[in-house]
């Protein structure tokens, strides 16, 4: 049983997700492409981020960006991109990655500071309810990004498109 609850601290589930409706500008995504499941997945953002880093390139914050429905997709045939989020001033890269502009627009939002590997149990419901609640329809990508501010402290901010209000 001490295990059980020393597992649920060290995720953070007794952590509620913050959940909204935002208008956002667009963000610089520097990233490399990817087929498979969604979960470790983490070294390829590392990769990418420290290659950024290694060019002198501002790259703080890494990100997932799954572009296909977990639960209508094959779990071989997912696709996403992952990386960082290039900040703003960033000189434009030349190399074997990637860069896409994720789109301005609205979004729901939302912001945990628990364990990122809960956030489809955690996180998901949460928004899903939001947007039932506010007869929102949502898009089928979603955007992942992650900030570490500490050895144990990494906030998730989640971005998923508003296709239309019902």
């Amino acid at each position: 049983m001490t295990f059980l609850v020393a597992v649920f601290v060290h995720l953070g589930a007794y952590k509620t997700p913050r959940v909204s409706q935002r208008s956002i500008p667009g963000m610089s995504l520097l990233y490399v492409e990817h087929i498979g499941a969604y979960n470790g997945v983490a070294s390829l953002m590392d990769q990418v981020q420290q290659w950024a880093m290694a060019h002198h390139l501002l790259c703080e914050k890494t990100f997932g960006w799954y572009l296909d429905d977990p639960q209508t997709t094959e779990e071989r045939r997912l696709r996403s991109h992952l990386g960082c989020v290039l900040t703003a001033g960033s000189p434009p890269p030349n190399g074997p990655y990637r860069v896409e502009q994720l789109p301005s627009g609205r979004y729901v939002w939302a912001s945990f500071d628990g364990s990122p590997a809960i956030g489809p149990f955690r996180v998901y419901p949460k928004i899903f309810e939001y947007a039932r609640s506010h007869h929102l329809k949502l898009g089928p990508s979603s955007l992942e990004v992650y900030t570490v501010r500490g050895p144990q402290e990494l906030t998730t901010e989640y971005y998923i498109p508003v296709v239309s209000a019902r």
